[in-house]
């Protein structure tokens, strides 16, 4: 093998190792980032895995997980609607944990209260497909705290 070709595997190795260790499709993967402070009564986004501050209350609002979603899927007629469940947690700044376990309709919202605050879920997407299932990391809602 000559030296050119030698390099020029070498280059296609490093750029196949870059793209791999950059850009991972693990459906359980989760972002283990937190959003900026978040404002009380203005409606916000949060993906699987992501958190919330609300320096407004001392308080860190975060996406852990959906557990149960049996909305019906957009293409199939159904006789029920369906719903899903989502957990979120409430940290405040002393440490204290509240868990918050949601029910949303598929075309509703669900509050919850913890901490002084009442949580509410107004979305959940994606909206199920029948045929296309839905990794657990690509659920976001959108959040309003009060």
């Amino acid at each position: 093998m000559t030296f050119t070709k030698a390099l020029g595997l070498l280059a296609l190795l490093v750029v196949a190792l870059l793209t791999i260790a950059c850009g991972s499709d693990d459906p359980t993967a989760t972002p283990d980032d937190t959003k900026d402070a978040a404002i009380l009564g203005e409606p916000f986004t949060l993906k699987v895995g992501q958190s919330a501050n609300l320096a407004e209350v001392d308080l860190t609002l975060s996406f852990i997980s959906v557990t149960q979603d049996s909305r019906c899927p957009s293409d199939v007629t159904c006789i029920r609607a369906g719903d899903a469940t989502i957990v979120l947690t409430v940290t405040a700044m002393n440490g204290e944990r509240d868990e918050l376990s949601l029910t949303l309709a598929s075309n509703g919202e669900a509050t919850a209260q913890s901490f002084d605050v009442a949580v509410t879920v107004s979305n959940l997407l994606p909206y199920p497909v029948s045929t296309s299932p839905i990794a657990p990391g690509d659920y976001q809602i959108t959040v309003t705290v009060r």
